[in-house]
């Protein structure tokens, strides 16, 4: 599970996906539906490099949709008014306890299950 980082200034899309749980072209979707979300692109490749603000400015955009249940519309309406507030602790809490939501599960125990499979992982290789 890769963390956000107060002290990290870009992330790829492939570490945002994983991250917010969430499928690369769904986000190469949003970019083009919402003109808040504004990724950095690199010269030569165009591979997209993502701030903490980006990556807030998208946990929002999952929060309206999924959670909330707003057409993309509706949804572009709110995020005129809307500013990233969030410090990358806040936000990190916020993203963990959405997932852990979505699974009916305490953040803890994901948390938990997790290092246990990283440990079985590395004691196969």
């Amino acid at each position: 599970m890769i963390n956000l980082s107060k002290d990290r200034l870009y992330y790829s899309i492939s570490e945002v996906a994983e991250i917010l749980d969430i499928n690369q072209s769904t986000i190469r979707y949003w970019e083009k539906q919402f003109s808040e979300l504004k990724p950095k692109k690199k010269n030569k490749t165009a591979k997209r490099k993502f701030s903490n603000t980006d990556i807030q400015t998208l946990y929002q955009i999952k929060k309206l949709l999924k959670d909330d249940e707003l057409s993309i519309n509706s949804a572009r309406e709110v995020l005129v008014e809307w500013k990233p507030e969030l410090s990358v602790e806040e936000l990190s809490k916020a993203i963990k306890f959405s997932i852990s939501k979505k699974m009916n599960l305490p953040v803890e125990d994901i948390l938990s299950s997790i290092d246990k499979i990283r440990t079985i992982l590395k004691s196969i290789q």
